[in-house]
């Protein structure tokens, strides 16, 4: 159809051939000068140049179907399209745990003289040994953050405050009182520095040994403080309800032993009191080590939108499902920091595509993405089946089975959606070990990018309608001439693995199709090897500018991705016109 056809060139030829013949020295106004010229079975060979894929689609620069390069260096057509999407910030909040009220702790202490026995050394006279029942102590939070399950340490900041007071020794004597070998027992798996004495974490122990004192003012009046600053929450005194959120820490203060050492030759009396009244801060929690379980708020995904795309996809009537479309997850770590080596983030949602076209939705749910234990990078490629190799940027991600996403892009056969959404469904960090997380600060967001990848590797039963108008044939000698028969005969052979249903009707030079003829339908084999194919246009045509393709292709049981180089070859191609060419000579 390239060239001009050797008919009109002919027509043409006859024409001149009878206005030489003419004498312009009569007048033949009067005379009806038009002729008819009638053409019948006119064969005329028609050159076309093989057609590629690539040619059929005559994709633009902004077109949404690119050329990918394979592995193996071969080329194929795939939809690909890439965003990014973002959560709120990851923030689990710092709780405190109640200041509690704790009764003092009141003993009478026997006076033990030394005056009359044989051996006294260091000028020690007297002591009274320390004993007392311990004190109780609860202090409790009802507002623990949801996303904490277990707890394992905190990171706190409380102050145990231990005062003591001797009541019944005058000014004078106190001068010369001691309180020596003073043990007292605070909760096991406190962490934190004393004011006095040895402190230890493990045993819970604050012990006055190797010449360690306290020493009373003139009031009988001491104290020693404890610095918290962490907390073993695996100690029997720890109750934690994830359910309730509460946190119980419940234990008792003791004194276990001691002497109060009198260094002084005074009158003393048989029996004293012993004082202590311990208090404690609330308890600050700020840092936290355990398992968390936290949902992600608003993990917001760009749209996937499809804007421009070639006809041949886009037509009323195309109905498609990609056999692999792939949608690719990579997302940060917020937590990578505070978790054990070699752990991963357990991340399980939903996900819900919902294709969008005109006024037309369609949802598309993958019930549960969860993480596997190898998955360190937090990658993911989400397909019917597993793919054999990745798009770049995603190293060995854990394929998770969508059955269903090859639907994504068939809107009820109107073509390929204009606009995907994506929306995460119920994000949550599953349970996952944590270690010193700060509490009540802002950590990075749960972010990452998307690629949807969508090689044009079409389903079986896919369908693709393509109309097309050939034109720009009319001129005034093709517009002169009345055709009542078309007849076109060629060979094709196709490396598109697709069946197909031609047919061909006239347009006229308002791009009309040329209504009142018939013209039969050629079935078009998958892969055809010069396939005979013969087309029939009857009825009456005129004022003829080109022809109409009616194409409509269908994938039955091919795998085979399409590629630009796919060509169809048209072989000794024939046209047969009959009708007449009529001019005024």
């Amino acid at each position: 159809m390239r060239k001009k056809h050797y008919l009109l060139a002919g027509l043409s030829a006859i024409s001149l051939c009878l206005a030489s013949c003419i004498d312009n020295n009569y007048d033949l106004s009067d005379i009806d000068t038009t002729s008819r010229l009638q053409v019948k079975d006119l064969i005329v060979p028609i050159n076309i140049d093989d057609i590629t894929l690539s040619q059929v689609l005559d994709l633009d620069d902004d077109s949404e179907i690119e050329e990918v390069v394979q592995p193996d260096g071969s080329v194929i057509y795939a939809v690909r399209k890439e965003g990014d999407f973002k959560s709120d910030p990851v923030n689990i909040a710092s709780f405190t745990s109640s200041k509690p009220t704790i009764n003092p702790i009141v003993s009478t202490l026997d006076l033990q003289d030394l005056r009359n026995a044989a051996a006294v050394s260091g000028g020690l006279t007297a002591y009274y040994d320390i004993s007392c029942e311990p004190t109780h102590f609860k202090s409790e939070a009802t507002n623990v953050d949801k996303s904490i399950v277990a707890i394992k340490e905190l990171g706190v900041k409380t102050v145990f405050t231990n005062k003591i007071t001797i009541s019944g020794l005058d000014a004078s004597t106190l001068e010369h009182t001691l309180v020596e070998g003073l043990v007292i027992q605070f909760p096991k798996g406190l962490k934190g520095t004393s004011s006095a004495g040895k402190y230890d974490s493990t045993t819970g122990l604050l012990t006055f040994s190797n010449g360690e004192t306290l020493k009373p003012n003139t009031k009988g009046e001491m104290s020693v403080t404890l610095n918290v600053t962490g907390i073993d929450a695996t100690q029997k005194n720890i109750m934690f309800n994830r359910n309730t959120h509460q946190f119980v820490y419940e234990d008792e203060i003791r004194v276990l032993k001691g002497r109060v050492n009198i260094y002084a030759d005074r009158t003393l009396p048989a029996h004293i009191k012993f004082h202590l009244v311990p208090s404690i801060d609330a308890i600050k929690v700020e840092q936290f080590s355990g398992k968390i379980e936290h949902e992600v708020d608003n993990v917001n995904i760009n749209p996937i939108e499809i804007k421009s795309l070639p006809d041949l996809l886009s037509q009323e009537g195309t109905s498609i499902t990609i056999a692999n479309p792939q949608l690719f997850l990579s997302l940060n770590n917020p937590l990578r920091s505070y978790m054990p080596a070699g752990e991963v983030m357990d991340l399980e949602s939903r996900l819900e595509l919902t294709s969008i076209r005109n006024n037309e939705n369609a949802k598309y749910i993958l019930d549960k993405l969860t993480t596997n234990k190898d998955n360190i990078n937090n990658q993911y490629v989400l397909s019917p089946k597993q793919p054999s190799h990745y798009v770049e940027g995603y190293d060995n991600p854990q394929w998770v089975e969508f059955a269903t996403l090859g639907n994504v892009l068939d809107v009820n056969g109107h073509g390929i959606p204009t606009k995907i959404d994506v929306d995460v469904i119920d994000p949550v960090i599953r349970e996952t070990d944590i270690e010193k997380l700060q509490l009540g600060s802002d950590l990075s967001p749960v972010e990452g990018k998307y690629t949807f990848y969508a090689p044009l590797q079409l389903n079986d039963a896919s369908t693709i309608k393509y109309s097309d108008i050939i034109d720009g044939w009319n001129d005034e000698d093709v517009d002169k001439m009345t055709i009542n028969k078309l007849f076109v005969r060629f060979e094709a052979t196709t490396e598109v693995p697709f069946e197909g249903e031609l047919k061909v009707l006239p347009v006229d030079k308002s791009g009309d199709v040329i209504q009142g003829v018939t013209s039969n339908t050629v079935n078009l084999d998958s892969n055809a090897q010069g396939q005979l194919v013969e087309v029939t246009i009857d009825g009456t045509i005129q004022h003829l500018d080109g022809i109409r393709l009616d194409v409509r292709l269908k994938n039955v049981g091919s795998n085979t991705a399409l590629a630009p180089e796919m060509k169809i070859f048209v072989e000794n191609l024939k046209a047969t016109v009959t009708g007449y060419y009529e001019d005024e000579f």
